[in-house]
């Protein structure tokens, strides 16, 4: 974009300021009405850059949804092949319970106890390092090589991510039923209360999941993992679904 910022955008910009009405106030830093500015010198350098862009994101979106069905489908069909459909079917029972397999590396046993404050419970592993979550969040996070601004953790993505891990889970559970497309209107709730559960995820913690997303570049296609729940479980558990200490390392 530099050949054009020199070319098109700056020699845009000061040809609008040189003949603002208002040099002073619409030209302020932060201000409403430069940030409007910018934006329009951007659509009239680059027709139809916003259209593009927002349909860029809205493909993301869907593929994110779409790779979480395939990830968790692949897996069903190798549980199914190896132990029968029986053992696939408690495998998505073990699915949804937030300690499960879809959002820790080690989760919980299929038959841990439900309550947490159970004397045999013991908190799953390696909070968002399940090897579902990596193979979706591993490409993802490639795309911001080469950002000009640092704004955080991936906490979105992540949240994404869960969101279209439990509608997988759920589409195999209920094939019969209309489970609703991956869209904003209709799984934006579970959105918005997965980021909110991100909180208790801190800095060590994303730097392992970024580091093991790295470090998965060339095998993010081996989802063979090894490894009954009341299916209300993550509707009730997902804004404090990492809130729990991690074991200590001796």
């Amino acid at each position: 974009m530099k050949p054009e910022w020199r070319k098109s955008i700056l020699p845009t910009l000061y040809d609008k300021f040189f003949s603002s009405k208002d040099p002073y106030s619409q030209f302020f830093k932060g201000s409403d009405a430069f940030v409007a500015l910018l934006q329009s010198i951007i659509d009239e350098v680059f027709p139809g850059f916003t259209y593009i862009a927002y349909n860029r994101i809205n493909k993301k979106c869907s593929h994110i949804g779409a790779a979480a069905v395939e990830a968790v489908n692949k897996h069903i069909s190798i549980v199914t092949a190896q132990s029968g459909e029986r053992a696939a079917r408690e495998w998505l029972r073990w699915a949804v319970r937030a300690d499960g397999p879809l959002f820790f590396k080690v989760p919980v046993p299929m038959d841990a106890p439900v309550n947490c404050t159970d004397p045999k419970y013991k908190h799953p592993e390696g909070r968002l390092l399940s090897k579902f979550i990596i193979k979706l969040a591993a490409p993802c996070l490639r795309l911001q090589k080469g950002s000009v601004s640092k704004n955080g953790y991936p906490k979105g993505l992540f949240a994404l991510i869960l969101t279209a891990l439990e509608r997988a889970v759920w589409l195999c559970l209920k094939p019969s039923k209309e489970i609703k497309e991956f869209l904003n209107e209709a799984w934006g709730s579970e959105v918005t209360v997965y980021r909110s559960s991100l909180r208790a995820i801190d800095e060590a913690c994303w730097k392992e999941i970024s580091d093991t997303c790295g470090a998965k570049e060339g095998a993010l296609d081996d989802l063979d993992d090894e490894n009954n729940a009341d299916l209300s479980l993550l509707d009730n558990n997902r804004a404090f679904l990492f809130d729990f200490a991690s074991p200590s390392k001796p």
